[in-house]
């Protein structure tokens, strides 16, 4: 980052900066008052809309997010926390994770801050996008050099299978009612549940960071995004499925088609086809050196992923 820009953070918190230095592809700053992270808005309209739901969650007693600073447009700025990300391997995080995740979801109904846009990308859309990319990346891995290619020919056409069998599977339900009535009824979801999106202080206390991405939307789509990460992890293992949904349940109870719906999301090997594609396309974050290895894994895993989705059906 360039000091020129040390006048206007001094600005938005009030106090003077001493250093700065480049921190987890933020900044982190050093003050009198202690330190700070800051980084560049991607999307004022969606910022705004942010800080208005930030404030009535925090009204109806959600704190577990770090407060914000910005002038609106330029630049967020939060307290740094003295904390380290949560592991998805840890099943006493885990749970704290499905238990705070619960909390947001149930003081974040019924808001009365309007959506920011008019342009909706409903949770459903997003799965088919999702499908779709893989598909088009199918028709170019005969040629693709390195591991990926060769982890993509070996798996991919049988994970693409997996994905329409999913897909057909839940499409059996009335998902256009229930992401409509969510949507209206203004249901805020975080949409980006990767691990490094929840910090552990040292005192034990667990924050959710980080929402940029956050919207109204099927708050479903959070939880099952939260297992698709959680239960690879977890070497899918049925008892952590049965921990996370009665931690969560006892907060924010899951009604019978929910948790049938649920089981059937489970079987849309998202992780596979996020990972690949991400690698492939070059996308920001996605490190082969630190996704092959996962997505061996998750190749690995096959079998018992297969034979979870039968015990918990």
């Amino acid at each position: 980052m360039n000091p020129e820009y040390v006048p206007e953070w001094e600005q938005i918190l009030g106090i003077p900066v001493n250093d700065f230095f480049p921190f987890r592809r933020i900044v982190r700053l050093i003050t009198p008052a202690g330190d700070w992270v800051v980084k560049p808005v991607r999307d004022p309209v969606q910022l705004r809309w942010w800080m208005s739901v930030d404030r009535e969650l925090r009204f109806r007693g959600f704190r577990s997010m770090p407060p914000i600073y910005t002038d609106g447009s330029r630049w967020l700025i939060t307290p740094m926390i003295d904390g380290f990300p949560v592991s998805y391997r840890d099943r006493n995080q885990v749970r704290k994770a499905a238990r705070l995740l619960a909390l947001f979801h149930r003081l974040g109904r019924g808001l009365a801050t309007p959506p920011f846009h008019r342009k909706r990308h409903p949770f459903l859309h997003r799965l088919d996008a999702r499908l779709s990319e893989f598909a088009r990346l199918l028709k170019t891995c005969e040629g693709m050099e390195g591991e990926i290619g060769e982890l993509i020919r070996q798996y991919g056409r049988q994970y693409y299978r997996y994905g329409m069998e999913a897909r057909k599977q839940i499409a059996e339900y009335p998902l256009s009612l229930l992401f409509e009535r969510e949507w209206r009824g203004r249901f805020v979801v975080h949409q980006d549940l990767a691990s490094h999106n929840w910090l552990l202080d040292r005192r034990g206390k667990l924050w959710l960071i980080d929402f940029e991405t956050a919207d109204y939307d099927w708050q479903l789509g959070d939880l099952w995004q939260l297992l698709s990460r959680v239960l690879p992890e977890q070497n899918w293992n049925s008892s952590v499925w049965h921990e996370v949904i009665a931690v969560y349940g006892e907060i924010r109870p899951l009604s019978s088609m929910e948790l049938s719906i649920l089981r059937k999301l489970l079987g849309f090997p998202n992780e596979f086809f996020r990972e690949s594609l991400g690698v492939v396309k070059g996308r920001r974050g996605y490190h082969p050196e630190v996704v092959i290895p996962y997505l061996k894994r998750i190749a690995e895993a096959t079998g018992r992923w297969r034979r979870f989705l039968r015990t918990i059906r």
